[in-house]
């Protein structure tokens, strides 16, 4: 029984997660057209916070999840953004 229930939240954890990492790219071609840097501090600062907030019984753990998603994030950013400099050099020549 118990190990159902957990095996449904691991699938609905990885559907978000996916979910995420769309948005992130999303996200990315965002900044990309508006010259932003991929890190904004004061963002990340804000989710830490309220993902400490959001889960009062585990928020270390919960800050943890959240930085390495937002690690994740980063990294599928910025590999989009590289994308769209090097599409971008590519259209001056």
């Amino acid at each position: 029984m118990l190990r159902a229930e957990l095996n449904e939240t691991d699938a609905t954890l990885l559907q978000a997660f996916e979910r995420r990492m769309q948005l992130a790219e999303e996200v990315a071609d965002f900044k990309a057209a508006n010259g932003m840097e991929c890190l904004q501090p004061k963002q990340e600062e804000w989710k830490i916070a309220s993902a400490r907030a959001a889960c009062p019984h585990y928020p270390d753990e919960a800050e943890e999840l959240m930085a390495f998603l937002m690690a994740l994030s980063r990294r599928v950013q910025e590999a989009r953004m590289q994308a769209h400099r090097g599409s971008d050099s590519e259209e001056d020549v």
